[in-house]
């Protein structure tokens, strides 16, 4: 069947085609919206009204249901079953519609069968009621909708869990009592309070006794507080003072040890089985202000800084910022920035310093030390690398990357073959780790080298940590040919059950005890009772720090079998062992 060309139609035809486009505007300019469908609800036709609310043209939506077009455009949580409606009442029905933009709308919604047509069609027409919508109700949705936006404005400037204010809330704070300190003479201080372990008790009780510690710790703060400071949470386990109106800085630094004595009272949480006490205790940094000129920003981070110096001093948890205090900050973020470096990259400078029979001066093994330098070229000194590396929690892939790197080193020079032992010192952090003993026999085998060439340098610090973790690691260590020194003997607690009791191979006599034995007869003794001790118990010993030729000759008259220090080599980067003699002829350089 061919279509009818132009021209071909009959005039009854084309009057018909005019009447269809007559009707066709005719319903597009009505208010109502207008739509047919199907016995199963699919879209055949609707007007150029509906067109507009749904906000696409018909022929997008032709042969889509009309409930699944409603759906996106209906407030409140139900969304009618048009379907079922309809069954339940071909004859027809209405029902009311919240239909949601900006203003909202309410349409009536009414439905009918088209009788003249199987399977029956349905024509909806949508009718705008919104005008009908009683004062009251708009007023009641006006008032829930102010409490609702008053609700959401507090809990922007306030902490849920204590109800004090939060970073927003306290920077308006503080940007307000500098405005006004240009105006008037006086301090202003900023108390920045960090609570002391709270991971501990989230990890150990659980967030709900956290969240309880927190609320009674902003209690205790607020009953010592002046009724002008402002006391804020800032998230996690930091709170904020502000202190205005101050005549002397002194003020606000009593204020922070009235802080300190009432957080530290014992306390023990609600609804846990079980006695628990906590005691608590919190660090405190604080900033300065008395012209008014600094930013809330600047004064944060200043108290900030002082507070993070007063959780590494154990001698004191309240500090005031100045510039040595910022300077030091920026030195440990250099280093913890080449440490990440390092890690990122998996290699770090280690230098290797001769182990040496102290009667021929023979080469018998190397410690490996670190000397990394940062991201500015500048050497880190060793304590500063192991503070940076613990607090920031690198010490554990510190220590395994120094291990790696020192065992390939070694392996690559062709010291195993020499006999020479390698010794490599390990951190508390690393010992207390589950599985580090499995992972040091795992790096051995996988790169073959014997066990008994690897000599493990363990501080007093670990054991005294975690004594039975830290001596479990070293039996099964000493089980797989491992032999293990006790590093530093002499400078911390030197307990003799260490040495009877420990599973270890030696011990190493700290440098502070060697630099003075020639002059100081009392460090002398001691060293002379270190040696026989270690004979009866069949401990081998290293001196540390010999730099002269007396210190030689006076370990050498005890009979102290191996000593490394500057008088016979520096500790030097691995491309220069192969250099090295295997004896060593003293030098003072």
């Amino acid at each position: 069947m061919t279509n009818p060309q132009p021209g071909s139609e009959t005039p009854l035809v084309l009057e018909l085609r005019r009447q269809l486009a007559c009707l066709e505007l005719a319903l597009g300019q009505i208010n109502d919206a207008l739509v047919i469908t199907d016995a199963q609800g699919s879209l055949l036709w609707c007007n150029r009204r509906f067109e507009q609310l749904q906000q696409r043209p018909r022929l997008q939506m032709l042969g889509s249901t009309l409930e699944a077009l409603l759906r996106p455009q209906l407030a409140g949580a139900t969304v009618p079953d048009l379907n079922g409606l309809v069954r339940e009442r071909p004859q027809g029905g209405l029902i009311t519609l919240g239909w949601q933009r900006e203003p909202p709308l309410v349409l009536e919604l009414e439905w009918g069968p088209v009788q003249s047509e199987q399977p029956t069609p349905f024509v909806f027409s949508f009718h705008d009621v919104s005008d009908r919508e009683s004062l009251q109700v708009l007023q009641q949705q006006s008032s829930e909708l102010v409490d609702q936006q008053l609700a959401l404005a507090q809990q922007v400037v306030t902490c849920p869990v204590t109800g004090l204010p939060n970073r927003r809330g306290f920077a308006g704070a503080i940007q307000g009592a500098l405005q006004r300190l240009q105006q008037q003479s006086g301090w202003l201080a900023v108390l920045f309070c960090d609570l002391n372990r709270f991971k501990e008790v989230n990890d150990t009780f659980g967030h709900q006794v956290g969240d309880q510690l927190l609320i009674e710790l902003a209690r205790r703060m607020q009953l010592v507080t002046r009724a002008d400071d402002v006391l804020a949470r800032l998230g996690g386990d930091e709170f904020v003072l502000l202190c205005t109106g101050l005549d002397t800085p002194e003020q606000a630094i009593l204020l922070a040890e009235r802080l300190r004595e009432a957080v530290s009272r014992p306390w023990s949480p609600q609804g846990v089985n079980g006695a628990i006490v906590i005691q608590p205790e919190i660090s405190i940094g604080i900033s300065f202000s008395d012209q008014g000129v600094e930013t809330p920003d600047r004064l944060l981070h200043d108290a900030d800084l002082a507070m993070y110096e007063a959780k590494t001093r154990t001698d004191r948890q309240i500090v005031v910022y100045d510039e040595v205090i910022s300077s030091q900050l920026n030195r440990r973020i250099a280093i913890r920035r080449s440490l990440q470096n390092a890690l990122n990259t998996w290699a770090i400078p280690v230098h290797f310093q001769p182990w040496v029979c102290l009667h021929q001066a023979v080469v018998q093994g190397f410690e490996a030390l670190v000397r990394p330098l940062d991201l500015q070229g500048i050497p880190i000194a060793p304590a500063d690398l192991i503070a940076v590396a613990e607090s920031s929690g690198l010490m554990t892939s510190l220590g395994q990357l120094v291990l790696e790197q020192s065992l390939v080193a070694f392996k690559q020079l062709g010291l195993l073959s020499s006999g020479r032992c390698l010794a490599v010192n390990f951190s508390p952090q690393q010992l207390a780790r589950p599985g580090f003993a499995a992972d040091v026999i795992g790096l051995v085998e996988r790169l073959q080298v014997p066990p008994p060439m690897l000599c493990i340098e363990v501080t007093e610090t670990a054991l005294i940590e975690q004594p039975q973790r830290t001596r479990d690691a070293l039996a099964l260590l000493r089980e797989a040919g491992f032999r293990v020194y006790l590093d530093d003997f002499g400078t911390g607690y030197s307990s003799l059950n260490w040495l009877a009791e420990l599973p270890i191979d030696g011990l190493k006599i700290d440098r502070g005890f060697t630099a003075s034995m020639t002059v100081d007869r009392r460090r002398h003794t001691l060293i002379a009772a270190i040696l026989g001790l270690a004979r009866d118990l069949d401990l081998d010993v290293v001196a540390e720090g010999i730099e002269r030729p007396d210190q030689w000759d006076a370990l050498r008259s005890l009979g102290c079998p191996l000593g490394q220090g500057y008088l016979f080599s520096r500790p030097l980067p691995a491309q220069q062992l192969g250099q090295l003699p295997s004896v060593l002829l003293p030098t003072t350089d």
